[in-house]
């Protein structure tokens, strides 16, 4: 029975006094009434802590010394009385029907976890699908890319817990591979509608790309779960392209030829390949551009 289950939302922070409160405001203004919201400040310098009691005096406050992202995730998840487990990032914002909208998949015992599609531009409301048109995602199509933003998953508490939480050994992907754990005990679904603003800046694949041997435990985890080797390489030029796609899609052209030269650099393949997606990163540039262009001109005018 999912119809008003509790959703617990943990939302992990880290120095981010100017940005953790509208994080909050989103999950506190969501549609869906029966929710907590649990904050983990993982050692803050910058007075986030004494913010939060002071704005927010109905959130649950965990403060703990700082042990990456992954700790504060787990420690907010240990603390959670919900069925479900939402998580939101502390720089990331969501739609006030995000909530309202996922937990109808849950009607359904085989879904497990589920998402929504991200946006980058603040107040992101957008459709990629009709209103209640569903993507889903099996482990199989999981360990072979990323299809969840850690910002918009909701996951059954139950299948969390029997599963295990984020571990704090691999620094990075961590969310991908505990999502693939999860989908042993049944299959994913991801909201086709635009739900979650990401407000990062770091396009993320250099950072990841510096990740060395933490890339190479992430590669043998996955493997062990997919029961098949699987080719390190393959798996981060993939995930290179497909984000600089996303990039270019929502407008972030500097991201997304950055991260587009990370990956023909690191990750090389055959030229004619490379140059099939830098086409479709520029056809997509190129769209945005006169997209925002058109914009400026119509709003130009209305002022004349």
């Amino acid at each position: 029975m999912t119809a008003g289950a509790l959703v617990s939302v943990v939302i992990p922070t880290y120095n981010r006094v100017a940005l953790v409160g509208d994080a909050i405001r989103s999950a506190l203004r969501q549609t869906y009434d029966n929710t907590e919201v649990i904050v983990v400040d993982d050692g803050s310098t910058d007075g986030t802590p004494d913010r939060i009691r002071a704005a927010f005096p109905t959130v649950r406050l965990l403060v703990q010394r700082n042990g990456g992202v992954s700790s504060a995730r787990n420690a907010g998840i240990a603390a959670a009385r919900g069925a479900f487990i939402a998580f939101l990032d502390s720089d990331d914002l969501w739609h006030p029907g995000k909530l309202s909208c996922q937990m109808a998949a849950f009607r359904e015992a085989a879904v497990v976890m589920v998402g929504a599609l991200p946006g980058h531009r603040p107040g992101c409301r957008g459709s990629d699908g009709a209103r209640g048109e569903w993507i889903t995602v099996n482990r199989d199509e999981l360990v072979r890319e990323n299809r969840f933003v850690t910002s918009s998953v909701v996951v059954r508490a139950e299948t969390l817990r029997r599963r295990g939480c984020f571990r704090i050994d691999l620094g990075f992907a961590e969310d991908w591979e505990l999502w693939c754990r999860l989908l042993r005990d049944g299959v994913g679904r991801i909201v086709a509608q635009r739900l979650v603003t990401l407000r990062r800046t770091d396009p993320g694949l250099a950072r990841h790309a510096r990740a060395g041997a933490q890339w190479r435990a992430f590669v043998r985890a996955i493997a062990r779960i997919a029961g098949h080797p699987l080719p390190a390489a393959a798996c981060v030029r993939r995930a290179g392209w497909s984000t600089a796609l996303d990039r270019a899609t929502d407008g972030l052209l500097a991201d997304a030829w950055r991260i587009a030269t990370v990956t023909i650099r690191r990750y090389p393949q055959p030229v004619g390949a490379n140059m099939v997606m830098l086409a479709r990163i520029g056809h997509l540039s190129a769209k945005a551009f006169w997209h925002h262009s058109g914009r400026t001109l119509r709003r130009g005018s209305r002022e004349q």
